[in-house]
C-alpha cells in the first residue's frame, strides 16, 4: 500500500505503510470512535422510534398507528392509521378508508369510502369516533379503549 500526500508547495511525499508504526496503522483503520458513537446513537433512535406510541390527534406522520375502539352494539375494531388512510379491522372484516375533507379543527379527522364514513377525534378529550353507513341508516358511536 502506497500513500501519497500533497502539500501547498506541490512537493510530494511518498510514504509506505511499513513506515507507519503498526499500532498507529491499526488504530486508524479499525478503531473509529466517532463512527461507533454515531452508529450507537442511530441504533438508539431507531429503537426508540419503534417503541413509541403516538396519539390519534397528530396524524401527520407516515408511520402506522393502531388504536383500539369499542362501539355501541358490542362492536369493536382496531384502526390502523397512516397519513392519508385508516384500515378498520374487526370481526366483520377490513375496510380501508381514505382521508376526506370535513374535520373541524386539527384534532378531528374524517375518512371515507363508498361504503362508510368515519370521524375520529370527537368529544371533549378527542377519544370518541362516529361511523356512518350511507347505505343503511345507522350511526355507530365509538370510544377509544
Amino acid at each position: 500500500m502506497r500513500l501519497t500526500f500533497s502539500f501547498t508547495s506541490r512537493q510530494k511525499v511518498n510514504m509506505h505503510s511499513t513506515d507507519l508504526p503498526s499500532k498507529q496503522l491499526t488504530d486508524s483503520v479499525t478503531r473509529r470512535p466517532t463512527m461507533r458513537v454515531g452508529m450507537g446513537l442511530l441504533l438508539c433512535a431507531l429503537l426508540q422510534a419503534c417503541s413509541m406510541t403516538r396519539e390519534v390527534v397528530g396524524l401527520d406522520t407516515p408511520q402506522l398507528l393502531a388504536v383500539h375502539y369499542r362501539c355501541d352494539h358490542s362492536t369493536e375494531f382496531l384502526a390502523n392509521f397512516t397519513v392519508d388512510t385508516v384500515v378498520l379491522d374487526s370481526t366483520r372484516g377490513q375496510e380501508t378508508l381514505y382521508l376526506d375533507a370535513g374535520g373541524q379543527g386539527a384534532g378531528q379527522k374524517v375518512f371515507s369510502n363508498p361504503r362508510m364514513r368515519a370521524e375520529f377525534g370527537l368529544g371533549a378529550n378527542g377519544r370518541q369516533a362516529v361511523l356512518h353507513y350511507p347505505t343503511k341508516p345507522v350511526l355507530v358511536r365509538c370510544s377509544r379503549v
